[in-house]
């Protein structure tokens, strides 16, 4: 149970902002519960509280709850009057709704943030990451144009006010929606962009693994698989970053089967699932899944699964774990 303490002190709803900042989601959790239970709250309080249960939700990657706690707190704000709150609380239930895939109800909470925006104090600093939020949710729901614009008013906002890992990650994003359109002239400008980012900041591993996975990307959509797999393993070899890593092996696979090795394909598949999984990137889990299956339901399938699971056999791992059980019938036994 959770010690209704934070440093020694009754907790406050006030501490809840700790927790978070922290990355304590869970504690912040039974924390807001015990408040809750507690009582006594005007509803300005208990908004705070509602909304901290939905970041503690975004954060943990419970959406359906992050939504519930969000329509509950941007409610209670709106009863309490604190335009901050409200526009703290607007902002985090449209990212659960866009995670959702309500596009419509999660692009119509962005704009209410937006023309909010003369009412709030604090909550104004929350602009640039609506906009980013805002595109990321135009992309997913098929709008690339107006992602586009959402993106370059993101990049805009968060350079003007230097915060330069929000435009970085706004020109990434762009690459990549360059990229699936089609617009490679446009993603090679903001890719050398990028480059001299990346010559300034040589030790931003993270960083450098992302952009090496894009222009991996930007290779393979540009007919170059050989230098795609190159830039993919270099990725793969440099960043400690789980997501960079699945991208890398996304890269790879795609890589290998355009130069007609399938074998190689499906090593690549099953790290990327596995690896997607783990970090819960779960769009790129289904890729993986879907290409995977595609490899395996072809001509040569069955003695490529049989060739990979060797591979994987000698070195301890069984992917029969991995597989629908249908798939994983075809597999030999294997003698303890």
């Amino acid at each position: 149970m959770f010690n209704q303490t934070v440093g020694g002190q009754p907790l406050q709803v006030s501490q809840l902002s700790r927790l978070l900042e922290t990355g304590e989601y869970k504690r912040c959790l039974e924390a807001a519960a015990s408040l809750l239970a507690e009582g006594g709250h005007d509803k300005e309080g208990q908004a705070r509280i509602y909304a901290a249960i939905t970041r503690s939700c975004l954060a943990l990657t419970d959406y359906p709850a992050a939504v519930e706690a969000g329509r509950t707190a941007v409610l209670l704000a709106e009863a309490s009057g604190s335009a901050d709150v409200l526009g703290s609380a607007l902002v985090d239930l449209a990212t659960a709704l866009g995670n959702t895939r309500r596009f419509e109800a999660a692009l119509a909470t962005f704009a209410r943030y937006l023309q909010m925006l003369p009412l709030f104090t604090a909550a104004r600093c929350l602009e640039g990451r609506a906009l980013q939020r805002q595109a990321d949710t135009c992309r997913r729901a098929g709008r690339p144009e107006e992602a586009v614009r959402a993106y370059r008013r993101a990049m805009r906002w968060f350079q003007r006010y230097g915060d330069d890992a929000g435009a970085i990650g706004c020109a990434q994003a762009l690459v990549r929606l360059h990229i699936d359109q089609g617009q490679l002239r446009s993603a090679a400008r903001l890719l050398a962009v990028l480059d001299g980012h990346a010559r300034a900041h040589p030790g931003d591993h993270e960083f450098l693994g992302t952009q090496l996975v894009d222009r991996a990307l930007f290779h393979l959509r540009s007919g170059r698989s050989v230098e795609s797999a190159r830039e993919a393993m270099a990725a793969l070899e440099l960043s400690p970053s789980l997501a960079v890593a699945c991208r890398a092996q996304m890269m790879l696979a795609h890589a290998a089967l355009e130069q007609n090795k399938p074998a190689d394909a499906l090593n690549f598949l099953f790290a990327a699932r596995v690896g997607a999984i783990d970090a819960r990137l779960y769009d790129l889990e289904f890729e993986a899944s879907r290409l995977l299956l595609s490899v395996l339901n072809g001509p040569d399938g069955q003695a490529l699964l049989l060739e990979v699971d060797d591979a994987y056999c000698q070195a301890g791992v069984d992917i029969s774990h991995y597989l629908a059980a249908d798939v994983a019938a075809g597999l030999p036994p294997r003698d303890e």
